[in-house]
């Protein structure tokens, strides 16, 4: 079972609580999303969770994500982090 956790404005203590809730309802795989300056709140979170569990970081996949505006383009950054037992 896994769980994907897109990172927003909540506190990086949500995001921990809401993944150690998850792991103790058996859930084995985390992805952690993020964009532009959440990036570092995702890198936190991460951190934290395997802090406190047994999960090892598996894969980290790191990007830019382009969108097309009417005036412009914007490019984000973009992380993925996918953490396992």
């Amino acid at each position: 079972m896994e769980l994907e956790i897109k990172i927003g404005n909540k506190s990086t203590t949500e995001y921990v609580l809401i993944g150690l809730n998850y792991i103790k309802k058996g859930v084995t795989k985390i992805i952690i999303l993020a964009r532009g300056k959440q990036i570092n709140k995702a890198i936190d979170v991460c951190e934290i969770i395997r802090s406190q569990t047994k999960l090892k970081t598996i894969n980290i996949n790191s990007g830019t994500e382009t969108f097309e505006n009417i005036a412009d383009k914007m490019h984000i950054s973009s992380i993925k982090i996918v953490i396992e037992i």
